[in-house]
């Protein structure tokens, strides 16, 4: 519950990211979205993955990631998406 970025300022890699306004945002919860709070970005891709009480948690995870990652599958989705970025 720690993850938002307005902690990342207090370590010396922020100043190298700071100024990079895509985000690719991975989480295993609804409440990981919250780590953009205070972020100032551009485009956001939003990547959740799934693995517990998958039926139950399914309709919320498709309210708040762009992409979800079920069962502890691979990250070859991510890594997909990362190489047409580059």
């Amino acid at each position: 519950m720690n993850k938002k970025e307005i902690f990342v300022k207090d370590f010396p890699a922020f100043s190298d990211v700071k100024e990079r306004k895509n985000v690719i945002l991975l989480g295993d919860g609804v409440d990981d979205i919250d780590m953009i709070e205070g972020f100032d970005y551009d485009n956001l891709i939003k990547i959740g993955f799934l693995n517990e009480n998958v039926e139950e948690n399914l309709p919320e995870f498709k309210k708040n990631f762009d992409a979800i990652i079920l069962n502890d599958e691979e990250m070859d989705f991510v890594n997909k998406i990362l190489k047409e970025i580059i």
